[in-house]
């Protein structure tokens, strides 16, 4: 489905969960180079959630995943890119 358009149609959206896409195309660009499987959980996605009565914020830890591929190089740049993740949301919940 074209994410343009939306997964679901317009107000049937589940009001509980926001699936937020952001995208530092220079890191991105850098990452693809260094190893064009950091594709499969790039670009950022943050998902929150409203549970009861607890607002959760999740995301996939690129340094996790770049342990998967044994490239110390793709190691060091998800080093970086995680340290992004954490900047952004930290600045998104002050």
């Amino acid at each position: 489905q074209n994410l343009d358009t939306g997964l679901t149609e317009k107000g049937k959206e589940d009001k509980k969960q926001v699936i937020i896409y952001s995208c530092n195309f220079n890191i991105l660009d850098r990452a693809l180079k260094i190893d064009p499987r950091v594709g499969l959980f790039l670009p950022c996605r943050v998902t929150v959630v409203k549970h009861g009565d607890k607002v959760l914020v999740m995301y996939i830890n690129p340094k996790r995943m770049s342990e998967i591929f044994n490239n110390s190089e793709l190691d060091n740049m998800c080093t970086e890119l995680k340290s992004v993740y954490e900047g952004m949301i930290d600045e998104a919940l002050m």
